[in-house]
């Protein structure tokens, strides 16, 4: 079953992605690795971003053209929080994060780091 997975790639340039429905919605998402963290071989990512005003702060999209592990927001300000980091960015799925914070939106684009392990 692994050989089928691979399709003669190595284990370090696979992922699994898997997604449990339940009357046609999803109920959970995980993603596994089929080689030790280190020996995985992440690629180069463009993220792209759009970033819109809610009440209380942004929201911002987060999509990526190839996995992007471990992606982590930050604005080096202490006076904001993000309703998610740490989480895979998978390719061709959009994520929405919202971003409680009181910088103008014009400082925040120019403030916002998107970091991926690699």
């Amino acid at each position: 079953a692994t050989a089928l997975l691979l399709k003669g790639k190595s284990r370090g340039e696979v992922f699994v992605y898997v997604v449990l429905y339940e009357d046609g919605k999803t109920v959970a998402e995980n993603t596994y690795y089929l080689a030790p963290q280190k020996d995985m071989n992440f690629p180069d990512v463009k993220i792209t971003r759009n970033i819109s005003k809610i009440d209380g702060g942004y929201s911002i999209v987060l999509s990526s053209d190839r996995l992007a592990r471990a992606v982590y927001l930050s604005t080096d300000d202490t006076e904001n929080f993000f309703s998610d980091n740490y989480f895979d960015l998978i390719p061709g799925k959009s994520v929405t994060i919202n971003v409680t914070c009181k910088l103008p939106q014009n400082e925040l684009e120019n403030r916002l780091k998107i970091m991926t392990y690699r």
